[in-house]
């Protein structure tokens, strides 16, 4: 009699969470579950008519063959396009100055969650579905969502989160928590302003220094703009629990203090705190996996924080699974 196909669970559904669950697919019956509504993870777009923002990552880089294969997929695909950004420093205490990027820089041409979105279809994912506890039946693993649903069993469970939040989730029997204690991440605040008609801010990707800001992004069309701004790590860290109206304010004041003309005709303006963006001290290894509890975790902190981070995190676990379920 052939063997029931085991199944998993996977928290998420980010890069690392949608690799893997591709490359698990043909070994598994495979479950994602994702809080938010589409799929993503910090490669998120924001869509508020007429304005999209990345307000995450706005790029990233492919250095390994593996990634460089699937990034020219989804460029045959019309899905993701090289980034040339007119690319500049801004500081408020000297002239701007031009950049030059060393390597090729990528982006999906309609929204960063497209390269996610490409993975994921065909996947079976709930959407809006926050799973708030794992629980273990015997030797299968229970899900509870946010609103008292419970989903399962599962034979393995995978989660894609921040360290914090996976810590928080599985149980303490999980023979890595003591690693996961180790892993540190700073925030950061992303504001997005949206234009009613076309500026020239005299660059489309800025990199500013001697500032509350870290990064710009500016876009401009026939009849609307946008600049999404990142906000320096340390100062998010140390402002993360201020008032969020005096974050925005402080943040758009300190935009202006580096651009050479003032802002005007914003017609709209949102902030966004990003609790765990850069992880400073990731684990340098690709994931993960606890065979004897059934637990794995994928996530571009295992190695990194770059978005190809995610992707080898999600394809080296997938591997990993395989094997086993080969061997068994």
């Amino acid at each position: 009699m052939k063997p029931k196909t085991k199944s998993i669970a996977i928290i998420g559904a980010g890069l690392a969470a949608v690799t893997a669950a591709r490359e698990l697919a043909s070994h598994f019956d495979v479950h994602l579950f994702e809080k938010s509504r589409g799929a993503g993870g910090r490669m998120s777009s924001r869509l508020v008519e007429p304005f999209r923002f990345n307000h995450g990552a706005q790029f990233f880089t492919a250095r390994s063959m593996e990634f460089s294969t699937l990034i020219h997929l989804a460029q045959d695909q019309g899905v993701v396009t090289e980034w040339t950004p007119r690319l500049i420093t801004l500081d408020p205490t000297a002239a701007p100055f031009k950049r030059t990027w060393f390597e090729p820089h990528y982006a999906p041409k309609s929204g960063m969650n497209g390269l996610a979105k490409m993975l994921a279809k065909g996947l079976e994912i709930s959407f809006e579905c926050q799973i708030d506890q794992v629980e273990k039946i015997e030797d299968q693993w229970l899900l509870m969502d946010s609103g008292g649903v419970e989903h399962g069993p599962f034979d393995w469970v995978i989660v894609t989160a921040p360290a914090p939040q996976t810590r928080a989730l599985l149980p303490s029997s999980f023979k890595y928590t003591e690693l996961l204690e180790q892993v540190q991440f700073s925030p950061c605040f992303a504001l997005m302003l949206g234009f009613t008609k076309p500026v020239e801010f005299g660059f489309e990707a800025a990199v500013i220094k001697n500032s509350a800001l870290a990064w710009a992004v500016a876009t401009s069309e026939q009849t609307q703009s946008t600049l999404l701004i990142h906000s320096d790590n340390r100062w998010a860290a140390e402002h993360l629990e201020k008032d969020l109206a005096w974050v925005q304010q402080t943040l758009l004041v300190e935009m202006q203090h580096v651009l050479p003309k003032p802002l005007t005709q914003l017609e709209h303006i949102q902030l966004h705190r990003w609790r765990f963006a850069r992880c400073e001290s990731p684990l340098e290894q690709t994931h993960l996996l606890d065979s004897d509890n059934g637990l794995g975790i994928c996530a571009d902190w295992c190695g990194g924080n770059r978005v190809e981070d995610a992707f080898t995190s999600g394809m080296s676990l997938a591997k990993q699974l395989k094997t086993l379920a080969e061997a068994s």
